[in-house]
């Protein structure tokens, strides 16, 4: 496999040799804090991670674009073009996963052409007329969700590069123009006609998708949007179990999950966490199946946040949460860990399904259908469960990789777009 790459089996050797031996440290020092079966089930997690995820990442870069492709069968097959989202999801995989020490950014580790062309690719997408961002495979005709999704990746992307965008934007992102806003934010009238179109007691996760995507829009419309939206969060909220549905399920826990980057983005505390933080326990021990890894992320981001956010949680509350957790530490992240193994692929990668990466995210295709494969998202998303556990138990959020790790991953994506050079 390595050789295909064209990187010598003695330096993968020595990146895994360096890796072991930070992680070594660290499962030294986490052994007094929470016992040795807990720690054998955190070992078990992190092996579950190695340089598989970012080689796969590197293959699935187009130097010929600048953007990376969804997934291997978004690369193999026409009709597909690599996207503005996953683009974002591998850079914030490279910072947050340590593939970058501490104090430097992208533009320190990537070759200066190769931070050019992604940067070429976002602003490429970026309308004048409005200021969003739209991809060519996909048009104009796309949900709400992805159209802000998309621009907040933009944004997002273009200051890890300290760029900004080439149009006005509602954000004040570039020049700003607040004219661009969707027209539900055109009038409270118009926004509380969508709120009440909205059913979050029947399908919560789709509406806190679609309220989560549009936070940075709410917040520009004004003061009197916010506070609107809210009054009807909490009107609509069970206070029996914390959720905005009857039934605790990964679904309706799914859509706490994304209630809480709401509240989280709008700067406000999630009403009731305690019955909500005791509702994603309940998920996370539940036999429940787990058909996606949404389903595996969503309790566990929704704790981690809560013991994490000193500003709107107590420290009382926050270690309330953290001695329910501990008290069932070693099945905690064992089924955590079983539930890893289920989405995980022959290549150390991971699919959105049991079975398969999702064809469609946001409305928009992004791979070919019922396609056994691991896609960009759902990797992304579970190479953060072994730090989020770590956050959640109480001890240091052991990063995945080493920046040994990362200079491999950056000089395979200078190599791609020098070859690209060449064939021309």
């Amino acid at each position: 496999m390595y050789n295909d790459l064209l990187i010598p089996e003695e330096r993968i050797r020595k990146i895994r040799a360096e890796r072991n031996d930070v992680r070594n440290v660290f499962y030294k020092q986490a052994l007094p804090l929470i016992g040795k079966d807990t720690l054998t089930e955190i070992v078990r997690c992190y092996e579950l991670f190695d340089e598989r995820i970012y080689l796969r990442f590197a293959e699935l870069w187009d130097p010929e674009s600048g953007g990376f492709y969804y997934s291997p069968s978004a690369r193999d097959n026409d009709g597909f073009l690599p996207d503005i989202e996953t683009t974002r999801q591998v850079l914030s995989f490279c910072i947050s996963k340590r593939l970058i020490p501490e104090g430097k950014r992208l533009s320190d580790m990537m070759a200066p052409e190769v931070c050019d062309a992604i940067i070429r690719f976002t602003k490429s997408m970026q309308d004048p007329a409005d200021g969003y961002f739209y991809h060519p495979q996909w048009g104009k005709n796309i949900i709400a969700e992805r159209k802000s999704r998309d621009f907040g990746c933009a944004i997002g992307i273009l200051r890890y590069f300290g760029e900004e965008p080439c149009y006005p934007t509602f954000s004040g992102s570039g020049e700003s123009n607040t004219g661009l806003l969707p027209s539900h934010l055109s009038s409270i009238k118009e926004f509380k006609k969508f709120l009440t179109g909205l059913k979050i007691n029947e399908n919560s996760y789709f509406v806190g998708n679609r309220l989560d995507s549009e936070c940075s829009e709410i917040k520009r419309a004004g003061r009197e949007y916010v506070d609107i939206l809210l009054s009807w969060l909490e009107e609509h909220q069970n206070y029996e179990n914390g959720l905005w549905e009857k039934e605790i399920t990964h679904n309706s826990m799914a859509g706490a999950m994304k209630m809480l980057y709401v509240y989280t983005a709008l700067n406000k505390s999630y009403p009731n966490i305690k019955m909500a933080s005791e509702s994603a326990m309940r998920i996370v021990m539940s036999d429940e199946a787990v058909k996606c890894v949404s389903y595996i992320n969503s309790p566990l981001r929704f704790i981690e946040s809560v013991c994490s956010d000193k500003e709107h949680f107590s420290l009382s509350e926050r270690n309330s949460i953290r001695d329910m957790i501990r008290d069932s530490g070693r099945e905690f992240v064992s089924r955590n860990v079983k539930n890893l193994l289920v989405h995980r692929k022959r290549d150390g990668s991971y699919s959105y399904w049991w079975n398969s990466s999702a064809a469609v995210s946001q409305g928009a295709k992004v791979a070919i259908p019922d396609t056994d494969e691991g896609d960009v998202n759902a990797t992304a998303m579970m190479c953060g469960v072994p730090l989020e556990i770590c956050s959640i138990l109480g001890i240091p959020r052991q990063p995945l990789f080493t920046p040994s790790d990362g200079e491999l991953f950056f000089e395979l994506l200078e190599q791609k777009y020098k070859q690209r050079k060449k064939s021309r």
